[in-house]
């Protein structure tokens, strides 16, 4: 499409001077031909196979090569004695607490014997270390590989909602040394519609984000008095996140944004899942009839889910117009995005959320520029 009147040669309606959190840095004074400051670099896999060797008893042959980038990146490890996982967090992208509790909640649900990822440690003991980067220090930490790969269709829902309950049992004692800030409305609302605000010059799809969240709030809060369960949670149990090993058993992986949140919440980021992959219906009703075989569910968490998977949608926007520098995704960011995005979100509220308009106010999608 050309480009018309709303339009940016940054896709769309973005703000060119916007600062997303990595791209506020300090300015570079240095001499020329002194190198330039670095949001976030792709560390060399043979300089961390040293690393790895130096700092874990790890059988040899011991191979590392980079597997995946994303807000963190990770690298497959191959050993003598079989595979792991090696995460290098992003600089600045987790505290050491947020770290430190992300393993510590590995390690619990390890001796409960759920089946997850867990963290390996050091010749010294350490579950967590430090590696410098141009960008700054890096956390990095050895996992155990999970045996099998992504499930394919037909998606075991049944196993995933099982699998889920039981992560949820076993975490019900979890009583971490270090705390990590809870997935609350702040945190999955409130921020996620700045960082669009930040991001985008469109009046219009911010005013509507707020009027969902306007809506949404009060029906949370009621149910929240009704007794939503809450406690320590994946995060982002999507079915992507896990491995079927060909046995059939399921491990769960990538739990960067655990936390304690309303136990409905990872719910509502399967739903999500499953609607937006075009699974069908009945592994959502799997789903919960293998999460209701292990925990009970409660009238006021199925109530939840589709707000929270409304709620959903407004975070993944904040996690894409937030990290657009990590991502490098403003080139598909434009207005065409936000328009789909704005009318999914009111199409599943007029679908789910007792039928009713939120707000008040029905999303339009504007019409397409002028072409010039």
């Amino acid at each position: 499409m050309t480009p018309g009147p709303r339009s940016s040669a940054f896709g769309g309606s973005q703000r060119t001077e916007a600062r997303t959190a990595c791209s506020v840095a300090a300015p570079h004074n240095a001499a020329v031909g002194q190198p330039l400051p670095a949001i976030l670099s792709v560390l060399s896999a043979l300089a961390l196979r040293t690393e790895i060797l130096r700092r874990y008893g790890l059988r040899e042959p011991v191979g590392c090569v980079l597997l995946a980038r994303s807000l963190n990146d990770s690298y497959l490890v191959a050993t003598g004695a079989g595979r792991f996982v090696l995460r290098v967090y992003r600089a600045g992208w987790r505290t050491d607490a947020e770290v430190g509790y992300e393993v510590a909640l590995l390690r619990h649900l390890a001796a409960r014997g759920v089946r997850a990822i867990a963290p390996v440690p050091t010749r010294d003991g350490s579950l967590v270390w430090t590696a410098p980067a141009p960008e700054g220090p890096r956390q990095a930490v050895l996992f155990t590989y999970a045996d099998g790969a992504r499930p394919a269709d037909p998606f075991p829902g049944r196993a995933f909602g099982l699998a889920l309950a039981e992560l949820h049992a076993a975490l019900d004692d979890f009583a971490p040394a270090v705390a990590r800030p809870a997935l609350d409305w702040r945190r999955v609302v409130e921020e996620p519609i700045a960082a669009v605000r930040g991001f985008l010059d469109r009046p219009d799809v911010v005013g509507y984000l707020a009027a969902v969240a306007r809506s949404l709030r009060p029906r949370l809060a009621e149910l929240e008095a009704g007794g939503l369960d809450v406690g320590p949670c994946h995060g982002d149990p999507h079915g992507f996140n896990a491995h079927r090993a060909p046995d059939g058993s399921l491990t769960v992986i990538d739990f960067d944004a655990c936390g304690p949140a309303w136990r409905a919440h990872d719910l509502a980021v399967f739903r999500l899942w499953q609607r937006w992959h075009r699974k069908p219906e009945s592994i959502w009703l799997d789903f919960i009839e293998g999460y209701a075989q292990r925990r009970r569910l409660g009238a006021a968490d199925l109530a939840a889910v589709p707000l929270l998977v409304a709620v959903r949608q407004v975070a993944l926007l904040g996690m894409a117009t937030g990290n657009a520098d990590v991502f490098g995704n403003r080139w598909w960011l434009d207005d065409a995005f936000f328009d789909a995005r704005a009318k999914g979100l009111a199409d599943w509220l007029a679908g789910q959320v007792d039928g009713e308009t939120v707000a008040g106010v029905a999303w339009t999608c504007p019409p397409a520029p002028t072409r010039l």
